[in-house]
């Protein structure tokens, strides 16, 4: 469902950012290589900082 997500976002040219994904699920992000695709920060500043221009 994320990568629907991301993928429509990106089409219409909005940018999205995770905020301190709990520990698991960021595991599976590395794992899946997701962690590259996706803008993950570990808070709400810095991903405004990085998303909003």
């Amino acid at each position: 469902m994320l990568i629907v997500v991301y993928k429509s976002a990106a089409t219409g040219g909005t940018k999205l950012a995770m905020i301190r994904p709990q520990p698991e699920v960021y595991q599976l992000f590395k794992l899946a290589s997701l962690d590259v695709t996706f803008n993950v920060f570990e808070n709400e500043a810095d991903a405004a900082k990085a998303i909003i221009p």
